[in-house]
């Protein structure tokens, strides 16, 4: 269990590290575009493109974020009026939807991309399939971190149930 929460915290930490990556990026961008459209009177046509394809990523990298840290949208006015057996059985089963839609997510995600080899960017001339890539990537790594929670939540219900 040590080394799987060791793992998490690994992949916790690479997930912020890309969040921080990709607001850095986005913010140099910003800043370049801004001195070269206002101080020098040349339009960088690629900026406005890297910083869309920059705050996807971090909607992205940081919704999984969320989704771990259970900071996701949530509705615990009636939750809270069970008991605590029933709250973790709804938690668990809450858990096991987030897991069938972000499947989902990364499928459709994977074949949208693959569909991105025939398109190219309109200002930058990259293949399509290269931002696209974010989605199953960004997915993937959500996948991993929940299942990961769970069996650490699972692990602390178990300790849980046998110290009482």
């Amino acid at each position: 269990m040590h080394i799987l929460n060791k793992i998490r915290d690994s992949l916790l930490s690479l997930n912020k590290s890309m969040c921080i990556l990709f607001f850095i990026v986005m913010m140099i961008v910003i800043i370049l575009r801004v001195i070269f459209r206002y101080l020098l009177s040349i339009g960088l046509v690629w900026a406005g493109e890297v910083t869309r394809y920059m705050l996807i990523s971090i909607a992205l990298f940081g919704a999984s974020l969320n989704l771990i840290n259970n900071e996701d949208v949530s509705l615990t006015f009636f939750l809270n009026k069970f008991g605590d057996k029933t709250r973790k059985m709804i938690s668990y089963f809450n858990s096991f939807l987030m897991l069938l839609f972000l499947f989902s997510l990364l499928y459709s995600g994977y074949k949208f991309s693959l569909g991105g080899f025939n398109r190219l960017s309109p200002s930058m001339g990259v293949k399509m399939f290269w931002p696209y890539l974010i989605v199953p990537i960004a997915t993937l790594l959500s996948i991993i971190l929940k299942i990961l929670t769970i069996i650490k939540d699972l692990g602390s219900d178990a300790n849980d149930s046998t110290s009482s």
